[in-house]
């Protein structure tokens, strides 16, 4: 098996390209996908609340408060507002009446693209209220005021939580691509590259058995790639840090060890998985050209079961390698134990990893028979 691994590695080593595609390639497009889905998830076009008002009183709240000077006033709705409107350029409108008896409110959730702006509005809306009581301006408005916005905000918050994790899914996705379809070239390669080069009948005259064959193949494969992984995560920080400045990690990961261990055990338990089903194929073809195309196919459809987890709440995913992979890492980023799930996922793992490894066996030694 040793000797297996130190081969593979040897091999790879001779390959300047394909080290070049199988580690390098993936960090730089990494990189650049970091730049897409941050400039385009993170980076929002600006939105202002629109206070339109004849009250003195109100105008010298609003000059007075620092953190609402940059609201929008005007006397009246004009033609301009409802431009701005219109582009998305003010989310929320605020009509609100001399004596601050009523206000009306003019806005549509779907153009809003941050839930800060109804935060602020609702923010605001109680700050004038209780401004106004202090002027004994009216009643019936203080009564209400604490309800205004309040269902709008969580509902913006529900549709924005959903939209950023979706992104992260495909974000996800992308990465597991990435480091999945070089893997899936050496898992598939393991036995029709070597009976296409003519050298697996020597490896098997050396005396090395099937079992130690595809177990030498298998580790060879996962350790290429964790080391890319890691070489990709060290690209995802260096993105952050590029395109957002630095992050107090610290506030995120409550349990950086665990969190480690999590990554680990789950990211190894998975590219075993994938890694033993693509050697487990690779016994039923004869040319590696027809292998890659299945191969990749393999991959993606690793990829996407990997989001499952991202798509459906459900507890059971939580005990299934592979499904919990991002369940279980988020769980622990926000410091939350998760050990039944995660030594359950990897006992199952390992199980599924057994039996493949020995369906190949068997389906190797029936080859040579």
């Amino acid at each position: 098996m040793i000797s297996i691994i130190k081969r593979e590695w040897m091999r790879l080593s001779k390959q300047p390209k394909v080290m070049v595609t199988t580690f390098l390639m993936p960090c730089i497009l990494i990189f650049l996908v970091m730049g897409v889905f941050l400039s385009g998830v993170l980076e929002r076009k600006p939105q202002n609340i629109a206070v339109v008002t004849d009250s003195a009183k109100i105008k010298e709240f609003l000059k007075e408060n620092e953190l609402y000077r940059d609201i929008l006033v005007y006397e009246q709705i004009n033609e301009d507002l409802e431009t701005m409107y219109d582009k998305g350029n003010v989310a929320v409108i605020l009509e609100i009446e001399t004596e601050a008896r009523e206000v009306r409110l003019k806005y549509d959730s779907t153009k809003i693209s941050s839930s800060d702006v109804m935060i602020t509005a609702q923010e605001f809306v109680g700050e004038l209220a209780l401004f106004l009581q202090s002027e004994e301006l009216y009643e019936e408005f203080v009564n209400n005021q604490l309800t205004i916005l309040e269902n709008d905000v969580s509902s913006v918050i529900e549709r924005e939580g959903a939209q950023f994790k979706f992104y992260i899914s495909i974000f996800i996705a992308v990465l597991i691509f990435m480091v999945g379809q070089p893997l899936a070239s050496f898992a598939i390669d393991s036995y029709v590259g070597e009976r296409e080069r003519g050298t697996y009948d020597s490896i098997r005259l050396s005396g090395i058995e099937i079992f130690q064959f595809i177990l030498g193949k298998t580790i060879f494969t996962v350790s290429v790639g964790l080391i890319s992984g890691v070489l990709q995560v060290a690209a995802i920080l260096s993105g952050i840090q590029y395109f957002m400045g630095s992050l107090g990690v610290e506030h995120y990961i409550d349990n950086a060890l665990m969190m480690t261990i999590t990554i680990v055990l789950t990211s190894s338990v998975s590219l075993a998985m994938l890694v033993a089903v693509l050697i487990y194929l690779s016994t039923y073809f004869e040319k590696v050209r027809d292998a890659a195309t299945y191969a990749t196919i393999g991959t993606l459809v690793f990829t996407l079961l990997s989001q499952v987890s991202n798509v459906a709440n459900h507890t059971v995913l939580e005990y299934l390698p592979l499904l919990n992979m991002n369940r279980l890492i988020l769980r622990n980023a926000h410091g939350s134990p998760s050990i039944l799930p995660l030594l359950t996922s990897v006992i199952l793992g390992g199980v599924i990893i057994a039996i493949l490894t020995q369906m190949s066996v068997y389906r190797l030694k029936s080859k040579e028979m």
